[in-house]
């Protein structure tokens, strides 16, 4: 049984996005074969303008446009994909990434984004296996190494996702996300040898400091992680301040996880 979190904490996962819309520049940099005719390369240009404007349709039919006039054009591909995961069609996205792959197959975050996209449509197993090409490709990415964590803990197969959230944070010991993911999984695995309170409690600070105590889905997870360890009181008080927040307070499991502590029961209560 999976320990993940509901799907009301988690984040999308399409984490290539930060290349295609916030650093352009160096995905262009590492892009092959950027030697594309002007016009596909305007066509192009105006897809991430229209991205990062917040019109996504816009975006995927400059794009189109773009492999229309050059259909050997990597990152039209690559990004038309990660508009299309933003809108939620996983299935054609996956096409895109498909071939981006096939036109360049060392290309690692295509990998990672069509292994995203596998992930949010629960085919783990294939998901798995791209961001494990990924890491191959890019073993120093630590980002990687978390996304397959998810999809191992999602496939019950949590001494697999353990190794890969402790060598993500030894990559990058400051992400709050994997903090937070892998501070929930050991406060909430059902295997209670798995289990460890104590870490969980470490880890979930970490991350509630790094975001200044304002993340609810943090505080959720600390006060989960003090449940774990029988500190009733605190999981009381973080959970009763997640819920402070307007739409965490929507969600019901988060309501019942401060009912289950209030009782002195932790979560789950087994």
């Amino acid at each position: 049984m999976p320990s993940g979190k509901p799907p009301v904490r988690g984040r999308d996962r399409w984490p290539a996005a930060v290349l295609a819309f916030l650093t352009l520049g160096l995905a262009l940099a590492a892009a092959p074969g950027w030697a594309q005719p002007q016009a596909a390369r305007d066509a192009f240009y105006k897809g991430i303008i229209e991205g990062k404007s917040g019109v996504p349709q816009k975006a995927i039919d400059y794009f189109g446009e773009a492999i229309r006039i050059d259909p050997k054009f990597v990152l039209a591909y690559y990004n038309r994909a990660i508009t299309l995961q933003q809108m939620g069609d996983e299935r054609r996205a996956i096409r895109d990434y498909s071939e981006a792959i096939r036109l360049e197959p060392h290309f690692a975050d295509a990998y990672v984004g069509r292994g995203a996209a596998h992930e949010n449509l629960t085919q783990y197993d294939q998901a798995i296996k791209d961001y494990s090409e990924a890491i191959r490709l890019a073993p120093t990415v630590a980002l990687i190494r978390a996304n397959r964590a998810s999809a191992y803990d999602k496939l019950g197969r949590h001494p697999e996702a353990i190794r890969d959230y402790e060598e993500a944070l030894r990559l990058d010991p400051r992400d709050d996300e994997t903090l937070d993911s892998f501070a929930w999984l050991l406060a909430t695995v059902a295997n209670p040898a798995l289990r460890d309170g104590k870490r969980a409690i470490q880890l979930a600070r970490e991350a509630c400091e790094l975001t200044q105590w304002k993340e609810p889905n943090h505080l959720d997870t600390l006060a989960a992680a003090y449940a774990r360890r029988g500190d009733f009181a605190s999981a009381v008080k973080w959970q009763t301040k997640a819920l402070e927040d307007p739409g965490f307070r929507k969600v019901r499991e988060a309501q019942e996880r401060l009912a289950l502590y209030r009782a002195g029961k932790p979560y789950p209560p087994n």
